[in-house]
């Protein structure tokens, strides 16, 4: 650690203090003729060192410190934990956990820092057999997880060992390292006899009534002039069926379906190719997939007062979700008698009422519908008027004079989740043009974005919803989202937090209100076969408040007729009962209750599904691993010899890294210095009053 003084004064201001403090000490002391004269000497130059001090203090110089450190180099070891690795057999299993015995053993503490990770970044102890159950394999994931964890740090190398079969998230070889990646391939890369499901694509949803297509891609190896058939199946029951003619030892064809959406609720098809003898595993020959079948659509009607890039921007934000049918018209070029109209289960209104009152009446009839409203404020919004069709904000505005406003996250805002990182792209988004004025919010209104104004943040609503009340209200008190969404694009490649945000606040104004007294429902629709199914349940009183110590009975229906029934009750802090060890399939369930004397019941679905991802594709990825290695200058080995890589490790170590951190602080705050400067004065003090001297 060295350290330094830092002046921030010209020199002669050092000379200046220095001739004021020994004339000071001399005057001082020059005259006091009953100490000796050694004694006056001594105290004259005490005087004189205590008032330099001072001075010198005065001037604030800094201390500069730069500490340096050296950082070890850090090998990580990510070991490929997924099941496909279980294919390699009990001895090929002993090879790995020798690997990783003795490179803990031979290089752990020494001059690098071994750190072993799995892929889903959990640290792997050598020292334990490893179990190797892990369903899916994503190599995006892992290289970004340790570069978070060892930010900063002295990141060398990384010795991946993995199959190369990599079936979630991105491929990473084309991403730039700054590090060598040296990896062990596992597996066996001989393509085998093999007919598998490559693919499957299929809406998420369909709506009552309505035909929806199922497209399944079919692959084959070796198996040319063979034949098998492709079906789906609801339950039980085949449903639809296409014969598979392979025509190619390399064979790929997609297969289309067309299925019915006649009954409301989840639906679980399997869709499964017929194995054929020869095949090495019959793993990749089904998946599952889920369809929500849904009765109707919310409709949404935008209104504009002209045309407006912000419209054009709702409609990419609101067609992003399925359930909503979005129509967007605007004052100046549609027929007003035709929006009347129009049936809608949400109000969307972009800069009305406006000030030319263009649309008073077709606005009052719109809004006596009392369906949910969202208001979006701009430069030629009405806020007298405004401020009389809603309960969430007023405005009191001289003119139409405008601001320019960036927005904050309340953070007092809890009605629902506001992605992570949104802080941040707020932070960035360009202004939005806002009315002037006092703002106020009412009775029940949240707030969930406040207005910054530069690098201000104010108490001023930008985003605020009230549920409260009887026609649910949200307002954006700026108009410019266009520019919002383009700027994140142009930050992150992707329209998400501002799409989000928007998207939940119209979400929340249009939800119906509840009155059950029994709310029964799954943390998910969807759960992984190897996952704990959560129930949440809640309990409400008639002025629906929260009540506990509630027993509830929950019967559940499920595949291969299942059935059971669980006894529970609804305690404070604690509203989930947990379901574990289902089968794959659609789950029912019948949840009753007794509450203030009154049976409630209420009902709903869940399912219980299998990725299957590491059956998908068994066949190791070897050349994955090269590029990898050859990307990174690092090397590729097998796993029956891994002597080249403890040689790589011996003899091309990375050299420590250097930090130096440097800190600078002024010196009249370090604490040492006053306590000397005290000493000083305690020590003539004592001196003065031991000799008489007052």
């Amino acid at each position: 650690m060295n350290n330094n003084l830092v002046f921030q004064n010209p020199s002669w201001y050092f000379l200046l203090i220095l001739l004021i403090a020994a004339g000071y000490g001399l005057f001082f002391y020059w005259k006091s003729s009953n100490l000796g004269r050694n004694l006056r000497v001594l105290l004259g130059v005490l005087r004189s060192i205590i008032v330099f001090s001072i001075l010198f203090l005065l001037l604030k110089p800094l201390l500069r410190t730069n500490e340096v450190t050296v950082l070890k180099p850090i090998v990580v070891v990510g070991l490929d934990k997924s099941t496909s690795i279980n294919s390699i057999g009990d001895q090929g299993k002993t090879l790995i956990q020798d690997l990783l015995t003795n490179l803990s053993e031979e290089f752990d503490g020494q001059k690098v820092e071994l750190a072993f990770r799995d892929l889903d970044d959990n640290v792997v102890d050598t020292q334990e057999s490893v179990v190797y159950d892990q369903k899916q394999t994503n190599f995006s994931n892992f290289f970004k997880g340790i570069e978070e964890e060892f930010s900063g740090q002295n990141l060398s190398k990384v010795v991946l060992i993995s199959d190369g079969i990599n079936n979630a998230g991105y491929l990473p070889t084309s991403k730039n390292f700054n590090y060598e990646i040296n990896t062990v391939g596992l597996g066996d890369t001989t393509k085998q006899v093999d007919l598998s499901i490559k693919g499957i694509i299929a809406n998420k949803l369909a709506y009552l009534g309505n035909d929806f297509p199922i497209k399944v891609d079919i692959g084959a190896h070796l198996l040319k002039g063979k034949q098998s058939k492709v079906r789906i199946k609801d339950g039980d029951k085949v449903i639809k069926e296409q014969l598979v003619d392979i025509t190619s030892n390399d064979f790929y064809q997609q297969f289309e379906f067309v299925l019915n959406a006649n009954v409301a609720g989840l639906k679980q098809f399997r869709v499964e190719v017929l194995p054929l003898s020869g095949e090495k595993s019959t793993g990749n020959n089904y998946r599952t997939i889920i369809v929500e079948v849904v009765d109707g659509k919310d409709k949404v009607l935008v209104l504009g007062l002209n045309p407006h890039p912000d419209l054009k921007a709702l409609r990419g934000i609101l067609s992003k979700n399925e359930l909503l049918d979005v129509q967007i018209y605007n004052l100046q070029s549609d027929d007003k008698e035709k929006i009347a109209n129009v049936e809608f289960d949400i109000l969307i209104l972009h800069q009305l009422p406006d000030i030319y009152n263009a649309g008073n009446d077709l606005i009052t009839k719109l809004l006596t519908k009392r369906k949910p409203t969202f208001f979006i404020l701009g430069e030629l919004s009405n806020l007298s008027r405004f401020n009389g069709m809603q309960e969430a904000m007023g405005i009191s505005a001289n003119g139409t004079k405008t601001d320019k406003v960036t927005g904050a996250i309340d953070p007092a805002f809890q009605l629902f989740k506001i992605a992570e990182p949104s802080a941040d792209v707020f932070d960035k988004m360009p202004p939005l043009i806002a009315p002037f004025g006092e703002y106020k919010t009412f009775a029940g209104t949240k707030k969930i974005l406040v207005q910054r104004v530069g690098s201000l943040k104010t108490e001023r609503p930008l985003l605020a919803i009230n549920t409260s009340v009887a026609r649910k209200t949200a307002v954006l008190a700026g108009e410019g989202l266009w520019k919002w969404r383009m700027e994140e694009f142009s930050l992150n490649k992707e329209h998400n937090y501002v799409d989000d945000l928007i998207l939940k606040t119209v979400q929340l104004i249009s939800l119906k209100e509840n009155k059950d007294k029994l709310r029964v429902y799954p943390a998910s629709a969807s759960f992984d076969i190897d996952e704990t199914v959560k129930i949440q349940s809640e309990a409400y009183n008639t002025l629906l408040e929260r009540i506990f110590d509630v027993d509830v009975t929950l019967e559940v229906k499920g595949p291969q007729s299942y059935q059971n029934t669980f006894n529970y009750k609804v305690v404070e802090g604690n509203g989930a009962f947990e379901l574990s060890k289902l089968k794959e399939g659609v789950y029912n369930y019948t949840a009753t209750a007794t509450i203030l004397g009154n049976k409630e019941a209420t009902t709903g679905q869940f399912v219980v599904t299998s990725k299957n991802l590491e059956m998908l594709n068994t066949t190791a990825d070897f050349d994955l691993l090269r590029t990898l290695s050859n990307n990174t200058g690092g090397q590729f080995y097998d796993l029956s010899n891994t002597s080249g890589l403890f040689e790589n490790l011996r003899n091309n170590q990375a050299v420590g890294k250097v930090l130096n951190k440097e800190s600078l602080q002024e010196l009249i705050n370090i604490r040492w210095v006053l306590f000397l400067l005290i000493l000083l004065l305690a020590i003539e003090w004592i001196a003065r009053k031991y000799k008489g001297i007052y």
